[in-house]
């Protein structure tokens, strides 16, 4: 079954302003945001993904920090794939 993700990882970086958590499907080119945060994390949770209402298939989450310019440096973001199964499915 669909569950919670805890994002776990760093979110820091010269002249730090904030960062962002964003999702899309596979399918799509568009971001949807999930949550900005102004305080830097480093090698502790970033976002607590709730996947229950979301169909099953393929995700990316992308994390970007946004520095005090309102820019994102090409190093300062990451976009990881997500597969959302479902488990209680016959097989």
């Amino acid at each position: 079954a669909k569950t919670n993700l805890d994002i776990v990882g760093t979110a820091a970086y010269e002249n730090f302003w904030y960062y962002k958590v964003e999702y899309r499907p596979d399918w799509s080119e568009v971001y949807t945001p999930l949550d900005e945060v102004e305080t830097p994390v480093d090698g502790d949770v970033l976002y607590h993904f709730d996947t229950t209402a979301l169909p099953v298939g393929l995700y990316w989450l992308r994390l970007a920090v946004v520095n005090n310019d309102a820019q994102v440096s090409e190093d300062a973001n990451c976009a990881i794939p997500i597969l959302l199964v479902d488990m209680d499915a016959d097989d």
